[in-house]
């Protein structure tokens, strides 16, 4: 494939790629990644193909790639709002502990819903928490 045909490819399929790509991973920096990474594999594979399925193909591998992102970059951390136990001015702490993860960017819109309610919830009680400790300090 001459470069002058990539070239015309690609202006012609970005945009659209760019947008399945961030429909799956709800990141710029990291969809722009992906779509290189989709061009640069069509242009190994575009000899092979006829020139009515380059679209299919770049839908299809765009997808698959952010897929793939999105299982390779799963990572949990985890983390302790309080310890349970009873502090020195004898208030009773309880324990949260908090999972988060990468794959965030991968949820649909009720998981995403659904957890910043979650996350809410946590800080009301942290704040609540806080309030009643410097009420017992004063």
């Amino acid at each position: 494939m001459t470069e002058e045909k990539f070239r015309e490819i690609y202006h012609q399929y970005y945009q659209l790629v760019i947008k399945v790509v961030y429909n799956v991973l709800h990141d710029k920096g990291f969809s722009e990644d992906i779509c290189q990474e989709v061009f640069l594999a069509f242009l190994e594979k575009a000899d092979s193909l006829e020139e009515q399925y380059y679209k299919q193909w770049l839908l299809v591998n765009a997808k698959r790639k952010a897929i793939d992102f999105c299982r390779k970059s799963y990572q949990v951390h985890e983390t302790t709002a309080a310890v349970p136990s009873q502090d020195e001015n004898g208030l009773r702490t309880q324990s949260i502990l908090w999972a988060s993860d990468r794959k965030d960017t991968c949820k649909s819109a009720e998981d995403e819903v659904t957890h910043k309610m979650a996350l809410n919830e946590l800080t009301g009680r942290l704040f609540e928490d806080l309030e009643k400790k410097e009420q017992h300090l004063v």
